[in-house]
């Protein structure tokens, strides 16, 4: 260790000139600083009108210099001045600290070395030797915040898409919607004269002996069949419409549709006791039949419609044409279609399940899909179709003067119907055949034609009804509708060679988990035929169907600010000018000769020769700091001397002289 050096009077030649201990703090020896200080304002001024200016339009750019490298040039000329005041505090720092006591020389480097950079900062923060310094720590802090500052900046600028909706044009932004639907084919016999049509008082001569077959139109049957298979949301993406961008907005329409109903007839179920031969043997493998019960009277549920089950089926379907046989929706005019299905919980083993023993679970519903005219909101959002639909209350009822027979035989009267016949729109091959006028809605502009009435009607009965050993009035050729067929036309079981069914649909009534939403899929899917097979609004006409023009959507790409991120900036320089205040403060504190000499090397060396030759002789940095790390300085009193550390003191050599 290094002897004791005394330092030299103040007064000697060695010494400062007075003039040089004056205090004074001049705006010259910081114009510096005030400059950066000043400049900060003006730049963090600048970046938040940029962003408030540019926050919601779309991407600015003139081929060479883009937003993001405006604000990245505005962050960083921000981000200088800031770190330059930094260091100036930091540099001010290191001689208010040896102005206010004597203090490790070393100590003296390592804020000197904080004021240089990140690393120096964290190389301070973290050396517990140093002690007093709970602001310069914080300046250091901030100085090692900084450097965040630019990848800060940079995610102030995010970018959000929207769609700007315009007309197109090219009047290919199109969806389809039906005013009028006449597919499907229908014959009728040539031979008249062979059929006596009996309705009331009035009997005409009509037709031949077969008068009238129908199909429906084949894209008509394979909706009805996807709706049966597939939901909802998938359904409504089988709509037909054009948007070539893959997001448009339609204007609200009308449109001719099928719509469907159902309700739960459970509470409207008996339950009652009946003869074992009664029972419903029914099945299509006869050799798995149950043995038949002579004895015991077996239990059967019924609905007031004729519909009834007992324990040998797992669910017993009928349809009908006729809303008047509809235990639920009986005022449904433009019926297509009640189907009641009265069935056993999907828990039930049939197979184990005795024939007496009741069942607690069984319930019953029943479904109807009809004619109507809906409202339908459609908007394409990435190329996903969205449709609100609604009925619409201008088109509700059916037209009481539309459907009117009328005839086509030269000097022949129209046959003449019973009110009920003459109402109802079912697929009859005898009652169908005489010629109609177009069923119609209130309101008018909708129109369905017999044919397509007819067809869908035909197709529909195929598809839900079937002729089973249980049904009666369905063994002639004249007779293959499901108007008069009772008490069931369909059904579901199980038996030990595996399940049996009739009609096919059945599969899919018996599996599903909401009836509800079966139907409303398949009337979904019925609409999207009728709007896309619909009558061509004109001669001419683009497409099939009337098309509703919408608006098609234009990506724009915006410009979106995310200010949390610039709080950085904000706290940076709110803390540096605390800190400037704070070293300038302290600077002018206690009444010694504190200059405003931050990291000047001449005050360094100025002070330097109190140290009385303290490093003479030490050739590197590591002798320096070995020197400097035991030796205490107080480097402004009127009179002093470095301390070797661990070595008496003289309180007279240390005290100051006032």
């Amino acid at each position: 260790m290094g002897p004791n050096i005394l330092m030299e009077p103040l007064g000697s030649a060695n010494a400062l000139p007075p003039h040089a201990k004056r205090k004074s703090l001049r705006i010259g020896d910081i114009w510096i600083l005030v400059f950066c200080l000043a400049a900060s304002v003006l730049l963090l001024g600048a970046l938040i009108g940029l962003l408030f200016a540019f926050d919601g339009e779309p991407i600015f750019g003139s081929g060479f210099v883009t937003l993001n490298t405006l604000v990245a040039i505005i962050s960083t000329a921000y981000k200088a001045c800031i770190v330059h005041a930094l260091s100036f505090v930091m540099a001010q720092s290191k001689w208010v600290v040896f102005s206010h006591g004597r203090r490790r020389l070393l100590d003296f480097d390592r804020i000197e070395s904080a004021g240089e950079g990140p690393l120096g900062s964290i190389l301070l923060l973290f050396n517990s030797r140093v002690k007093g310094i709970g602001m310069i720590r914080i300046g250091a802090a901030f100085i090692v915040l900084a450097v965040a500052m630019d990848p800060f900046a940079q995610q102030l600028l995010q970018f959000r898409q929207t769609t700007a909706l315009i007309d197109d044009p090219s009047n290919r932004t199109a969806i389809f919607r039906a005013s009028r639907y006449s597919r499907g084919t229908e014959t009728r016999t040539a031979a008249p004269s062979a059929i006596q049509f009996a309705e009331g008082n009035s009997t005409r001569l009509y037709g031949g002996n077969i008068p009238i077959t129908a199909d429906a139109d084949f894209s008509m049957q394979s909706a009805i069949m996807y709706g049966l298979v597939q939901s909802t949301t998938a359904v409504s993406q089988q709509a037909n419409f054009a948007c070539p961008s893959g997001n448009c907005v339609y204007p609200q329409f009308t449109s001719l549709s099928v719509c469907s109903a159902c309700a739960d007839l459970t509470s409207s179920i008996s339950t009652t006791r009946v003869e074992s031969r009664t029972r419903m043997n029914i099945t299509l493998d006869r050799a798995t039949n149950p043995p038949q019960i002579d004895r015991d009277q077996i239990v059967r549920y019924s609905l007031p419609s004729g519909l009834y089950l007992d324990n040998s089926l797992e669910m017993a379907l009928r349809g009908t044409t006729n809303a008047t046989r509809s235990l639920a929706f009986g005022n449904i005019t433009t019926l297509i279609w009640s189907q009641s299905i009265l069935r056993h919980p999907p828990s039930t083993n049939i197979t184990t399940l005795p024939l007496t023993t009741a069942n607690p679970g069984v319930s019953a519903q029943e479904c109807v899909l009809y004619y109507c005219v809906n409202a339908y909101t459609s908007t394409v959002t990435g190329g996903v179709l969205s449709e609100s639909i609604s009925p619409s209350p201008d088109h509700s009822a059916r037209d009481p003067s539309s459907w009117a027979l009328f005839s086509t035989f030269p000097n022949q009267p129209p046959p003449v119907f019973s009110p009920a016949r003459q109402l109802d729109i079912s697929y009859h091959p005898r009652f169908s055949s005489p010629s109609r006028t177009d069923l119609s809605f209130t309101g008018g502009g909708y129109n369905i034609s017999q044919t397509a009435i007819n067809s869908i009607s035909s197709f529909v009965q195929r598809t839900f009804a079937s002729c089973t050993g249980l049904t009666v009035n369905c063994t002639t050729t004249l007779e293959p509708v499901a108007d008069n067929w009772t008490p069931l036309n369909g059904f579901y079981m199980t038996v030990r060679t595996g399940p049996q069914y009739e009609p096919s649909a059945a599969q899919e009534l018996w599996s599903t988990a909401r009836v509800d939403g079966l139907f409303e899929a398949v009337a979904r899917s019925m609409s999207n035929a009728l709007r896309a097979g619909g009558d061509a609004d004109r001669p001419g006409a683009i497409g099939e169907g009337n098309m509703v023009l919408g608006r098609v959507g234009v990506v724009t790409v915006l410009y979106r600010v995310d200010w949390r991120w610039i709080v950085l900036h904000g706290l940076l320089g709110v803390g540096t000018f605390a800190a400037v205040a704070w070293v300038l403060a302290r600077s002018r504190m206690g009444g010694r000769d504190v200059g405003v000499w931050g990291s000047s090397t001449l005050a360094v060396m100025a002070k330097g020769e109190e140290t009385n030759g303290l490093f003479r002789g030490a050739n590197t940095i590591v002798e320096m700091e070995e020197r400097a790390r035991g030796t205490e300085v107080f480097l402004f009193g009127e009179q002093m001397m470095p301390r070797q550390r661990g070595e008496e003191s003289d309180e007279e050599a240390w005290r100051m002289i006032r």
